[in-house]
């Protein structure tokens, strides 16, 4: 492998027809950092050979020439063209769970600015099975797109984090369920997404009484299907709730 080189002729590059199609989401969220002073093909230079195909950074390569930056590269002189599937393979998008490892990491070596993501790692485990995305929901109020964008820039704080008593007793309420069938068995689905999700959905609600609920459970609990979807679970926990509830007196939580 020779040594980086750069330059600003963006014509020199040869985009290679069967390599993975570019995503604009991954080209703007590229751009957006570049904006930000972080022209990461400075680190990680696109690699092409020798006829200037490039082989590994295509995303890095429109993200420099839409924002008009330097493009960093090296000539390799061992991949060539019927490398690039495996050169790509080696590349993996990070998930949630790998950005809260990270600022976890930093957490343990004495970084007290990413205590919200050891908040966030701690409330994930007292919830067997709970996802950073459903985490994201009950610990943020939502996953929106903002939300999201901090989370993985590491710019999380305790200030996003909605009143974690709250959180507390949310969790503590979910476990409720894991009576089932008069015995203590946790179903996988209940700690699934689009359950705690509905659960989240009725929880939050006004007149939602947990008590309620409770009352119900020990009843019908046998009845609680896995469901495809967030919609559906959301429609059976309302017919458990007003499970023996006279008309005028029933709950739409929808």
């Amino acid at each position: 492998m020779n040594q980086i080189q750069k330059t600003i002729d963006y014509d020199l590059f040869h985009i290679i027809d069967f390599n993975r199609e570019v995503g604009k989401n991954a080209i703007n969220s590229l751009r957006k950092d570049m904006k930000n002073n972080k022209n990461l093909c400075i680190d990680y230079p696109i690699i092409v050979d020798d006829d200037m195909n490039i082989l590994e950074g295509q995303t890095r390569y429109f993200a420099c020439k839409e924002e008009g930056r330097t493009v960093y590269y090296k000539i390799s002189d061992r991949l060539t063209i019927d490398d690039v599937p495996k050169a790509n393979s080696f590349q993996k998008k990070w998930t949630m769970k790998d950005y809260l490892h990270a600022y976890i990491s930093l957490f343990n070596d004495g970084q007290k600015k990413y205590t919200a993501y050891k908040i966030f790692s701690d409330y994930m485990e007292s919830i067997p099975k709970l996802s950073p995305s459903t985490a994201m929901i009950i610990l943020c109020g939502s996953r929106q797109t903002a939300t999201m964008d901090k989370f993985q820039n590491g710019e999380l704080t305790i200030h996003d984090l909605v009143n974690l008593e709250w959180s507390d007793k949310f969790a503590t309420d979910l476990r409720d369920f894991s009576t089932y069938n008069d015995r203590q068995i946790i179903p996988s689905h209940y700690w699934h997404r689009n359950f705690v999700v509905a659960f989240f959905t009725l929880y939050t609600h006004k007149r939602y009484d947990h008590k309620q609920m409770q009352d119900k459970i020990g009843t019908v609990s046998r009845m609680l299907v896995k469901c495809p979807s967030t919609e559906m679970y959301i429609e059976l926990l309302e017919e458990f709730y007003n499970w023996k509830v006279s008309s005028p007196r029933r709950i739409r939580f929808t």
